[in-house]
């Protein structure tokens, strides 16, 4: 998902046959005003507390740059899933996601820049 995306930060996996599994792994660049822990997670459908299968976290503040991720390992029961990405922090405040603006710790240096928040996933037997 691109930075300023407004959909949901989902993943669809058909896995090739049913018993299969999955190394999935997310990672986002994530800034926020106050030092605090960050955590991110990969859930999977219907995204009830039940269902995080993978969960990570970071500590940063200030409005310094950090990456947090999440891994997980997962077995397909089902002809589809799908996964949800979310992240708090440890207390009550904005976080900013893969920002991309003029002059960005994440690395911008021009227009074209785009952090993004990774989705990744590998199938294995």
């Amino acid at each position: 998902q691109q930075a300023s995306s407004t959909s949901d930060w989902t993943y669809t996996w058909t896995p090739k046959s049913i018993g299969n599994k999955a190394l999935i792994r997310v990672s986002m660049p994530v800034s926020m005003p106050n030092d605090s822990y960050i955590y991110a997670g990969i859930v999977k459908s219907p995204y009830a507390a039940a269902d995080v299968i993978g969960v990570g976290g970071a500590y940063g503040g200030n409005v310094s740059p950090i990456n947090v991720g999440a891994e997980a390992v997962f077995e397909s029961t089902a002809a589809s899933h799908v996964f949800k990405i979310w992240i708090t922090s440890s207390m009550s405040q904005t976080l900013t996601i893969a920002s991309n603006g003029a002059g960005s710790y994440f690395g911008n240096t021009g227009s074209t820049f785009q952090a993004k928040v990774h989705f990744e996933l590998i199938e294995y037997a």
